[in-house]
């Protein structure tokens, strides 16, 4: 038998709006805002850092110790960032123009890190599935309002987009509850 969901989320609206609205809604304009501005490989390097990032943010809001040789590999991770922003030239740094989308590949990061310690913190203890089901409803309607308040037209996807969008459905998200 289905779990009701309009019960947990009447009882635990709060907590499904402020862990959706930081890492469904403000994760994903943050993330693909970036890749307008950043390269995928500069993307995928900044997002690496995320289990250090989420380490770091869950000593600080709930007291976690970090393991050593997390202190030890966080420099690493840092100099790996810079490294890939500065293409390799610690000099350019201080001519950078363009790194608009890196910084906000960032703080999506940052965002990123947040909804992990927020799930740990304020997630309500019911199956994974409910609360998956109603962090992504409250996170995606949050996205549905920006979208709508944007101004742009909204379209339906074409049948080639349609197609591709429900393989990525079906093979990243649906297989791999399974």
């Amino acid at each position: 038998r289905g779990e009701d969901l309009i019960t947990p989320a009447r009882r635990h609206a709060g907590a499904y709006l402020l862990i959706g609205a930081v890492g469904i809604s403000g994760f994903n304009l943050l993330f693909f805002t970036a890749l307008q501005t950043t390269s995928a490989g500069n993307a995928a390097l900044i997002m690496a850092t995320n289990p250090v990032m989420t380490t770091l943010l869950a000593a600080v809001m709930l007291g976690e110790r970090p393991s050593g040789r997390l202190l030890l590999s966080l420099p690493f991770a840092l100099v790996g960032v810079i490294v890939v922003v500065s293409d390799g030239n610690i000099t350019k740094l201080m001519h950078l123009h363009n790194v608009h989308g890196d910084l906000l590949m960032l703080v999506a990061n940052i965002a990123w890190a947040f909804y992990n310690v927020l799930s740990r913190s304020f997630m309500p203890k019911l199956p994974a599935l409910t609360n998956t089901t109603l962090v992504m409803t409250a996170g995606a309607s949050l996205l549905l309002v920006i979208a709508i308040s944007s101004g742009e037209p909204l379209a339906m996807p074409g049948v080639h987009a349609g197609i591709a969008l429900a393989i990525m459905v079906t093979g990243g998200t649906v297989l791999a509850y399974l």
